[in-house]
Order: structure tokens, then sequence, then C-alpha cells
């Protein structure tokens, strides 16, 4: 089992001190970033499709088999429920694909006014016009989207459903693919300007998604497991807690940056 473990975006200005070394400059975040953690997912292609230039310097600020999931445009999944009347998922799929190997999986996240009787027809439409070559997960915030006939339409198209510990569901599906992802996404009740610490014991949630997914760790050839800042505080530390439960070595970011830097970064600050 190929296990990721990662963070949702990498982008914030808060982790400069508690994460970053002090005076990192905003252009240098994902190189340092992907010295410690082998994947992120992409928050910032949900508000719009990124420029062609940006995402190839995304691939080539990361090393080698470092791996994106990217979030589908939200004026697609959110704003149109499904529909593209003005062709953004071509402009998104080809963009995605500039990151080449290094594209895990895009990431559907489906908004919790999408139901099932008013949606499952519009689900099955899209999941058919999907790319054969790349992977997809489909995280769904209404409960009524929990039951068999959906999982069946998953697996037939191998599309990962994704397990959440949110507000909004609590539920733990079968598998449908080869791939388990979990998202560790909390309330808005952590503010911006608190990310950079530890807020919020969630010790309990860690240890039950840890134990769920070794529970699995014969059926599937691939875990992701991503975390946002409003989960506990600060990313990096439930990533570093996950991974301790998964029984891995602690993370220690700041030796792992001091190695980049001392390899000949010394542009980074």
């Amino acid at each position: 089992m190929d296990l990721r473990v990662g963070c949702s975006g990498w982008s914030y200005s808060s982790w400069v001190g508690p994460f970053y070394p002090e005076k990192t400059k905003p252009d240098k975040f994902l190189k340092l970033y992907s010295s410690v953690f082998n994947t992120v997912e992409v928050d910032s292609s949900f508000y719009s499709v990124p420029k062609g230039e940006i995402v190839s310097n995304w691939r080539d600020s990361t090393p080698s088999g470092f791996l994106f999931t990217m979030k589908f445009p939200g004026s697609i999944t959110h704003d149109n429920s499904l529909a593209d009347p003005e062709g953004i998922i071509p402009k998104f799929i080809e963009v995605a694909k500039i990151l080449g190997k290094k594209l895990g999986m895009v990431l559907i996240q489906l908004p919790p006014f999408f139901e099932y009787n008013s949606g499952i027809g519009k689900l099955k439409e899209f999941l058919e016009n999907l790319a054969d070559n790349l992977k997809f997960a489909i995280e769904f915030r209404h409960k009524s989207w929990f039951r068999e006939d959906v999982y069946g339409l998953l697996m037939k198209r191998s599309v990962t459903i994704v397990w959440s510990e949110t507000p909004y569901v609590e539920i733990v599906p079968p598998i449908t693919s080869d791939t388990i992802y979990l998202r560790l996404i909390g309330d808005r009740n952590i503010r911006e300007d608190q990310f950079g610490q530890i807020l919020r014991d969630r010790t309990s949630q860690i240890r039950k998604w840890a134990d769920i997914i070794k529970r699995h760790n014969d059926d599937v050839q691939r875990v992701y497991v991503f975390s946002n800042n409003h989960f506990q505080g600060f990313a990096p530390g439930t990533v570093s807690l996950f991974s301790k439960e998964m029984g891995l070595n602690e993370i220690r970011w700041s030796e792992l940056m001091s190695k980049t830097r001392d390899e000949g970064q010394t542009t980074l600050f």
C-alpha cells in the first residue's frame, strides 16, 4: 500500500515560522513543502482553473514521485450541478494533465445541497463523460448519496468515494476503487488568523481513521489522507500526528527543510 499523507493547500502565510522557516518567500513554499510531504491537495483550482504556466511550475518545483490531487472547479460542481455550459471541463482537464505523472487524482467535491433524488441523473451523465485516462475521487456531502446503487455506479467507473471527517456526514462507505481518499476537514470556527498551531484535540478521530485504513491495508493500492487547517488549526501538525498513528516516523520538517536549503537552495529565503 502506497500511503500519501499531506495538506489541503500549501500557500499559507501563517505557516511561516511554525512550518516554513522565517522570511521564506511565498514562491518557495511548494519546494519546501514537497521536501517534507509526498502529496498535496490543490484547493485553489476549485475557485478558478489555474494557468498552464503556473501548473508547469508546480510540476517542476517538486521532486520525482510527488503527487498532486486537484479539486474540480466549483463552477461545475456547485454553481451548475455538474453541467458545463461554458466548456470549462475540457480546459480544466487539459491544465491538470500538465502535471503528467505527478497528477494523482482529480477530486470532485459536491455541495451539501446536492442530493440524490434530483442529482442522480446528472451524476450518471457527468461520470459517463469523464476522461478515461485520469483517476477521480468524489466527495458527497449529503447523506442521501450513501446507498448501494451509487456505490455500484462508482465501482463500475472505478471512481473513488471519499471518506470524510466532516460535520456533513458520519458514514464510512465501502471502497469503490483501488484507492482510499480520506479528508480531515473541520468546521469554520477556527479563523484563518489562528492557523499555525494545534488548537483542538482530535486524537480520537485521527486514531479512528488510522485504524480503519490499517484494516484495509491489503484491499487497495494507494491511500491519500489530507487535512486542512480548520480540522485542528494547523494542517502540517495534523499530518504529522496521523503519520505517527500509521506507524511512521515523526515528521521533523525543520530538519528536512534545512537539508533542502543545504543542497544548494540558497535562494529560498
